[in-house]
């Protein structure tokens, strides 16, 4: 389910449940009945898992992952083998989506926009890995 045009949940109905399955044909569903699925997140040393503990808290819930994992692929490879739902940018699952090997949750409660900062040295300057990561970054931020 996407909380917002960034950022949701998704799973993979065809190894899920039927309870998940509902989730995901209802329009919208309150995030405390995810809370009755297993969920994937990145590990608890990480400003993800944080941002989405205090968020939680802040609905009043406790945020506890079922699976904590190292990446973000990691998230996605868990939810497609239907091992539970997780929290993934759309731009990220885009083609997961388009090919129906997830789908989206859409929850009433909202998630807060996340922002980042790009700190770059000088000593970055014509790395062209830096370049393209501030150009895919500043050109998702003007949309």
């Amino acid at each position: 389910p996407v909380l917002n045009s960034n950022v949701g949940y998704v799973f993979n109905p065809a190894k899920t449940d039927s309870f998940m399955k509902k989730l995901a044909d209802a329009d919208t569903v309150d995030i405390s009945r995810l809370l009755d699925c297993p969920i994937v997140s990145l590990h608890r040393n990480t400003e993800t898992y944080k941002f989405y503990n205090e968020w939680f808290s802040t609905q009043g819930l406790n945020f506890e992952p079922e699976i904590e994992v190292t990446t973000t692929t990691q998230v996605l490879d868990f939810v497609e083998a239907g091992m539970g739902v997780g929290f993934l940018s759309r731009e990220f699952v885009g083609d997961a989506l388009s090919e129906e090997k997830v789908y989206e949750i859409k929850t009433l409660q909202k998630i807060p926009t996340r922002s980042i900062t790009l700190l770059k040295g000088s000593e970055s300057v014509g790395n062209t890995a830096v370049e393209k990561l501030e150009e895919v970054i500043v050109e998702r931020a003007a949309k």
